[in-house]
């Protein structure tokens, strides 16, 4: 084991006089050197610098006679924190390479300052549906205005990401061609209803398409901004829901050439 990081600061032979004040002198370097510094190591080898000694616990204590058991039992405590954070057994007490586990029910929102977690913490894909269970996420658990556009990549929410039951609505718009019986499809889900908006010379601005049965094509309405009240339907139209969107019925009504037309559409789950 190593010795004392100093030397003595005088060497005497048989015979010589030791005086009081080489006497005193001589305890006075030792209380000078009484010192991390100058008091010897307990890793003089790579096995010394390994041994550790278990604490044992409360009320069954393992205590140390010597500075160097008070050091091992010291290096236990370190690899006991080690790997109970690690979630299994390290190599050696100052081991590098180990990752922090998280036990479940750990990390709460007490225990996360504000804006502590941000994008560049958080890898590609690490929160995923599977590592959130159902429920967890209440509106008191978000404070109000919260989730924003910027928070949201573009098309992060689709409704293949919610779960069934949830209420459905969905947006878009399409440029009419002319043509009858045309299909807009992509909606993501089979619509109840679709509104659907555009400025046509002919005065006609809102359709209403609705689906009473999934399956039934039912006629388009339309209403005419001269005469709100005037409702009525397409003779003859092939109108109706489609599994992933809707089909409009003739081209006068809905896909005018050029027009540009925007569209909701509703479903219950």
């Amino acid at each position: 084991m190593s010795t004392g990081n100093y030397t003595l600061r005088k060497t005497y032979v048989d015979g010589d006089i030791l005086s009081a004040t080489d006497y005193i002198a001589d305890h006075q370097q030792h209380i000078d050197n009484q010192n991390p510094l100058a008091t010897g190591a307990y890793s003089d080898s790579v096995t010394q610098m390994r041994t550790f000694t278990d604490t044992g616990n409360v009320n069954s204590e393992s205590l140390a006679s010597t500075l160097a058991g008070e050091i091992e039992r010291l290096r236990f405590a370190i690899k006991h924190i080690k790997e109970t954070l690690y979630g299994s057994a390290i190599t050696q007490w100052y081991s590098k390479s180990y990752s922090v586990v998280v036990p479940d029910g750990t990390v709460t929102n007490v225990k996360i300052a504000d804006g502590a977690v941000t994008t560049s913490k958080l890898a590609d894909n690490s929160v995923t549906s599977a590592k959130i269970v159902d429920g967890s996420i209440a509106t008191a658990d978000l404070a109000d205005g919260s989730i924003t556009t910027n928070k949201l990549a573009n098309a992060a929410v689709t409704f293949a990401k919610m779960a069934a039951g949830v209420g459905k609505v969905a947006t878009g718009s399409y440029v009419g061609d002319g043509n009858n019986n045309r299909q807009i499809t992509g909606v993501g889900f089979q619509p109840k209803v679709i509104l659907i908006f555009g400025n046509q010379s002919n005065g006609n601005t809102t359709y209403l398409l609705h689906d009473s049965a999934p399956t039934s094509l039912l006629p388009l309405v339309a209403r005419t901004n001269t005469d709100p009240g005037n409702v009525y339907t397409q003779s003859g139209a092939s109108a109706g829901i489609l599994p992933d969107g809707f089909q409009l019925g003739s081209a006068g009504e809905g896909n005018v050439n050029t027009i540009t037309y925007r569209w909701i559409a509703l479903a219950s789950t």
